[in-house]
């Protein structure tokens, strides 16, 4: 009685498990992966910035002790 109310409802879906689960699989998986892509683009894009930011400290450190150096040099050629 409740087989025949559910068909005539058209609620019973006659696929295997394993195809529905499959069906399911694949729909949900495009949406987890764009997810996934955008949280490392995000990861990506942050490293980057980072690591300009560490070649730029370098950069003004080098300057930096370069200068000092050289008015060291200065001082006691002086």
């Amino acid at each position: 009685e409740l087989k025949e109310r559910l068909v005539a409802q058209d609620k019973i879906d006659s696929r295997s498990l394993e195809s529905l689960v499959s069906a399911l699989t694949q729909q949900t998986l495009a949406s987890c992966e764009d997810a996934d892509i955008a949280e490392y683009q995000k990861k990506v894009h942050d490293w980057e910035a980072e690591r300009r930011q560490l070649v730029q400290r370098e950069r003004e450190t080098k300057e930096k002790n370069q200068k000092e150096r050289l008015s060291k040099q200065s001082v006691s050629a002086a």
